[in-house]
């Protein structure tokens, strides 16, 4: 376990709502799972940067201070989790860059393995979403990203 950031929720995180998402991703054929405060929020099996963006929007209010597990963790699953305020992120693949941007904002954050960057679906290079966002330092430059990519409104 890595505990990047000076959350002080950090053991509840890391003990309770993360540690049940965590749990039910490794369960399912699941791509990511958010829980807040014990109960099940979200458990999706389409994996996609696009379908966790939309639930995150639609329940935007309800998912703050939520915990999320998810497959890949790239920047703009980092960014996305910053910006609705998830409280803790555990990633099976985790990119570098997803991972500093999440310490960066005080996010706790765990993960089995990090990268230097996330793969294309080819698997020949970076994704593409990921490679839009490896010279960000902000949260609004980020979001801007996003936004221009059409992942958020």
């Amino acid at each position: 376990m890595v505990f990047l950031g000076m959350n002080k929720e950090r053991d509840v995180i890391k003990n309770g709502d993360l540690k049940m998402a965590e749990k039910l991703l490794r369960q399912g054929a699941l791509s990511f799972v958010l829980v807040k405060q014990g109960k099940v929020l979200a458990n999706e099996s389409r994996a996609s940067v696009q379908t966790l963006a939309e639930f995150l929007a639609e329940h935007s209010e309800a998912v703050k201070g939520a915990s999320l597990a998810d497959k890949i963790v790239g920047r703009a699953v980092a960014i996305l989790s910053v910006f609705y305020g998830i409280k803790g992120v555990f990633a099976t693949l985790a990119s570098r860059g997803a991972v500093k941007f999440l310490s960066d904002h005080e996010v706790y954050c765990d993960f089995d393995a990090q990268v230097p960057f996330i793969l294309n679906m080819q698997g020949d290079g970076p994704c593409p979403i990921e490679k839009s966002l490896t010279h960000i330092e902000t949260l609004d430059e980020g979001m801007k990203i996003l936004r221009e990519r059409g992942f958020v409104e």
